[in-house]
């Protein structure tokens, strides 16, 4: 693949639907590629997986490296923008429907307006794993954030 790309996929309809992946796809950003400033009309969630890059909203910037994730809410003025020296790569995915405030809510993003709209991938293990009581279990590099359990067949 190129050292920068976009691939994505987008779904066409979305009306009367309680939960839909409205987009989602990964990119590999040129230098200083920006999107914004602008308003999105749906959730959209950005995983950095590598390099840099700002995230502005509410008119504060935050500084987002690799393991970083951020949330744009509908209807907010948000811009984004990969940095000049190490630009970053991220996977997103959007989302929209009646359900998607209820989902967004359950997310380990703080939930006032001016707290950070981000968190780290180490946060996250901590949320998910902690909802499912084995926080012990991510903080092993070998051991899978799960549990398995054998079935008996009779």
């Amino acid at each position: 693949m190129p050292s920068t790309y976009k691939q994505s996929f987008k779904q066409n309809y979305t009306d009367n639907v309680e939960l839909s992946i409205f987009n989602c796809g990964l990119q590999s950003c040129e230098r200083g590629y920006t999107w914004g400033p602008g308003v999105r009309d749906h959730y959209l969630i950005h995983y950095v997986v590598d390099g840099k890059g700002t995230y502005t909203v509410n008119n504060t910037v935050y500084e987002l490296r690799a393991g970083d994730i951020f949330l744009a809410k509908p209807s907010q003025l948000i811009t984004y923008s990969a940095d000049k020296e190490e630009p970053w790569e991220y996977y997103w995915v959007g989302f929209n429907g009646a359900c998607a405030n209820k989902l967004v809510l359950q997310l380990p993003f703080p939930r006032a307006s001016t707290a950070s709209p981000l968190f780290s991938k180490r946060h996250a293990c901590r949320f998910f794993c902690e909802e499912n009581r084995s926080y012990a279990a991510c903080q092993k590099p070998d051991h899978p954030p799960y549990h398995r359990r054998t079935v008996q067949r009779r």
